[in-house]
């Protein structure tokens, strides 16, 4: 049997709902025009995703998988399935993302005209699964723009001055094969595109074939995804070593060992410039899963440099940032007492915190008021006042909100929590 023309790789682990709806989606990609195969990696899942991969192996023909006897992380998976596939060009799929069929076409049919081409990195789209609508785009581009080999210092500067990070792609199977590494702390995503873009002329275009799921459907909104390779990692440290990483090959490649001293602090801005662009991403991304401790950590980077904003903006902070930290700060506390069976609310005069459990951490029970206090139950108190007045007000287990909201401030206003 010849080999297919594309193959789509998807790296997976213990996401059996994601995985099931990812594949329920693909047989109209049978009308693509060209043969093509998925392959399917599975991080030795301990849930039903086998299940869930066996019955959709029944159902298209077209489905490869390959399981793993023990996990072995992310960069193993998707290296398998790398491996794994026998496409002449590839695509990286994550498990509860989806392509467009035309657009993807689109980018094969040139991949296969323009045989010096190793990749096609395009713009996305960020996808409301539950609307199926989309939310925005990513690169912004408006035009597309090709790097020859010979132009390393061009394609940096590119990738630099506009802030992409070229996350999802159409490679030539034989290029991205070659040009597979592992990293050590760096983000993945920019040293294998330059690796990549030493061994093909590389482009930048602004047609999105693939649609990266932000908002899922009801009941798939739990669980850590496990999409393509190419996933920021954060805004942070990671993130800064593959800026770094690719400045420093591009700059080795045109025969310079380091930034020209009177160019640092130009480099350097437009590191900076990358990060912060993308940390605003990475908090959407974040409040979307209910990741708010990682929100405000990112926020507090942008705020770092760019100041706070108008009261409106702090005001947003607050109420989408501040208190959903805080609260997340309770959770975690009671989730570390071995004894504790709920939180007992003291003082609180809105629905906020209880709404807050009833729909992040639905686990946790909330108590009643005259709760017993002692080991078996996490008090909370609205403020300081509220603890004053409450009849055990000493009790070990037990925090006050106020203090902690203080904690996870962002700028230097007092939040009064009156009437909250």
């Amino acid at each position: 049997m010849p080999n297919p023309t594309l193959s789509l790789c998807i790296a997976t682990a213990n996401r059996a709902p994601f995985v099931d709806d990812c594949l329920s989606r693909l047989a109209p990609l049978q009308a693509i025009g060209f043969p093509l195969e998925v392959v399917v990696s599975d991080d030795a899942s301990t849930d039903e995703t086998a299940e869930v991969l066996a019955h959709w192996q029944g159902e298209h023909p077209f489905l490869r998988v390959y399981r793993a006897s023990e996990a072995g992380g992310p960069a193993a998976n998707l290296t398998n399935a790398l491996r794994q596939a026998r496409g002449e060009f590839v695509v990286f799929l994550g498990d509860g993302d989806r392509v467009v069929l035309q657009a993807l076409a689109t980018h094969v049919a040139r991949l296969a005209q323009e045989p010096d081409l190793a990749a096609i990195y395009t713009d996305w789209s960020t996808w409301d699964a539950e609307e199926d609508r989309e939310i925005g785009r990513v690169f912004g581009l408006t035009e597309a723009v090709s790097f020859p080999v010979e132009t390393p210092l061009e394609l940096a500067n590119f990738v630099l001055a506009r802030g992409l990070w070229p996350d999802v792609a159409v490679y030539r199977r034989a290029a991205l094969a070659a040009a597979w590494h592992f990293t050590g702390r760096s983000a993945q995503t920019l040293p294998l595109m330059y690796a990549v873009s030493r061994l093909g002329r590389v482009r930048f275009d602004p047609l999105p074939f693939y649609r990266e799921t932000r908002v899922p459907k009801r009941g798939l909104s739990r669980g850590r995804a496990v999409a393509t390779p190419l996933q920021p990692e954060s805004g942070g440290e990671a993130m800064r070593l593959g800026l770094e990483t690719l400045l420093a090959s591009a700059l080795r490649d045109s025969g310079m060992n380091g930034v020209p001293a009177n160019q640092t602090q130009t480099a350097r801005n437009a590191i900076d410039g990358v990060l912060h662009t993308y940390a605003s991403l990475e908090i959407d991304r974040a409040l979307k899963r209910g990741d708010f401790l990682q929100a405000l950590e990112l926020r507090r980077r942008l705020v770092l440099w760019r100041g706070a904003g108008s009261p409106d903006d702090i005001q947003h902070d607050v109420e989408t940032l501040v208190l959903p930290a805080a609260a997340t700060s309770v959770a975690l506390t009671y989730e570390s007492l071995s004894q504790a069976r709920g939180i007992s609310l003291r003082g609180f005069q809105h629905t906020w915190m209880a709404q807050f459990f009833a729909f992040w951490r639905p686990d946790i029970p909330i108590l009643l008021d005259d709760a017993l206090s002692g080991d078996e139950v996490l008090i909370v108190h609205r403020d300081f006042g509220s603890q004053a007045a409450d009849p055990d007000p000493d009790a070990a287990n037990a925090v006050v909100f106020q203090q902690v909201v203080s904690l996870y401030r962002i700028a230097r206003e007092v939040i009064d929590l009156n009437g909250f």
